[in-house]
């Protein structure tokens, strides 16, 4: 989404040079400046989302490296404690 507002944004600023040097009417410049606000909340939302993509894969992968790094004597039989419950370590597999 973010190359097509990039795209209108030197679209609208082609449109107000050529405006500028025909003597035409220039473009309205609240039309640029929403565009300009879109491409930051864009950019913002799309860097927000990544992280959390992979601040997850990585708690995720400590998780299965925590459970299969840990001897078959802790994993049997399942004690599921309320603080295990609370805890990272159980995992609700579907």
């Amino acid at each position: 989404m973010g190359p097509l507002v990039t795209k209108a944004i030197i679209r609208f600023a082609q449109q107000t040079a050529a405006a500028a040097r025909t003597g035409q009417p220039k473009p309205s410049l609240g039309r640029g400046v929403a565009m300009a606000i879109g491409l930051f909340l864009l950019t913002i939302t799309a860097s927000v989302c990544t992280h959390q993509v992979s601040y997850f894969s990585v708690e995720k992968k400590k998780i299965l490296v925590k459970g299969f790094s840990s001897s078959s004597s802790e994993l049997w039989p399942p004690v599921f404690t309320p603080a295990l419950r609370s805890s990272a370590l159980f995992i609700n597999v579907d």
